[in-house]
């Protein structure tokens, strides 16, 4: 059986909702979408959302079981910034799961002109 840090699963679902929700403004700033993040996950496009929605959970267990999302140890990153140290691995999870967030709600949820 696989072992998982919660918080390490939860920290790269975190970064990847806010890659989606960059990729909401981006869409926002461009007038593809209108009205709040919650309408566009909730209103607009339900399946969608639920869609990119499943392909994060996924991307993040695997993120995790892979050893990538280790490095997104909220109490590592913590101690590290703590100390005033620089850990490229955790920025590079960081970004990765960012990217993969912004990815996933680009490929899923294209967003209509309303």
């Amino acid at each position: 059986m696989i072992e998982i840090n919660l918080y390490s699963f939860f920290a790269v679902v975190f970064f990847q909702i806010l890659g989606a929700w960059a990729h909401f403004k981006k869409m926002k700033q461009s007038k593809r979408v209108r009205g709040t993040y919650f309408d566009y996950l909730f209103s607009d496009s339900p399946n969608k959302s639920a869609a990119t929605g499943i392909l994060m959970l996924g991307s993040a267990w695997f993120s995790i079981t892979a050893g990538n999302g280790d490095l997104l140890n909220p109490q590592l990153l913590w101690e590290f910034l703590h100390r005033g140290i620089l850990h490229v691995p955790s920025i590079n999870a960081v970004l990765t799961a960012v990217i993969a967030g912004y990815a996933f709600d680009s490929a899923v949820g294209k967003g209509d002109i309303k």
